[in-house]
């Protein structure tokens, strides 16, 4: 994702303009590690959870780790990348 956070003619008497922009890339590396001591929701006394992950205010996109299934103390290790606008960041 790109984001134009500058636009600018520079006028350089008889020589002409030069435009130029600035965009910033930004990523968000998220790494799901584990949970622990979740309640137990099924009758065998474990649980089948699993992480769901986004980056507010936008809801989108939004990434969901593999239900890790008969567990209370769930192992992911899973990474998920967002990319985020330079004033999305601002906004938080």
């Amino acid at each position: 994702m790109v984001t134009v956070i500058e636009a600018q003619r520079l006028n350089t008497d008889n020589t002409g303009q030069v435009v130029h922009t600035l965009a910033v890339y930004i990523q968000l590396a998220v790494t799901v590690i584990e949970a622990q001591r979740l309640p137990a929701t099924n009758p065998s006394g474990t649980c089948d959870p699993y992480v769901r992950l986004l980056l507010l205010p936008a809801k989108k996109p939004s990434f969901t780790t593999a239900v890790q299934h008969n567990s209370t103390d769930p192992q992911f290790l899973e990474t998920f990348t967002f990319e985020a606008s330079y004033r999305h960041c601002l906004l938080a």
